[in-house]
This record gives structure tokens, C-alpha cells and sequence, in this order.
């Protein structure tokens, strides 16, 4: 009987822990809503590509 009501005691703990986790993420998700989208432009940077894949390397 005992530990069964171990087994009770931690399976409890770990939802709690879970729902715990799972609580600061969902707050972390809510306090991003509201920010603005920030885009980072980067320049233009043309890159001269020699040659390519190799046909034999395909497959």
C-alpha cells in the first residue's frame, strides 16, 4: 500500500511541476503579444558561385 501512495505522491508532484512549466511558458507567449515585429534588413551581398553541385554527388 505504501507505494502505491508514493507512486500517487510523486505522479502528483510531477503534474504540478508540468503545469508549472507549462504556466511560465504560456505567460512568456502572452507578455511577447503586444511587441512590435522587429525585421533586421541585411544587405544585398551577391555571391559569384563556381561551378555548383557535382552531378556524381546527387545520388
Amino acid at each position: 500500500m505504501l507505494p502505491m501512495v508514493t507512486g500517487f505522491m510523486n505522479y502528483g508532484q510531477q503534474t504540478i511541476r508540468a503545469t508549472r512549466y507549462i504556466g511560465q511558458s504560456f505567460m512568456t507567449t502572452l507578455s511577447h503579444v503586444n511587441r512590435l515585429p522587429v525585421t533586421i534588413e541585411y544587405p544585398y551581398e551577391n555571391i559569384n558561385h563556381i561551378g555548383g553541385f557535382p552531378q556524381s554527388n546527387l545520388f
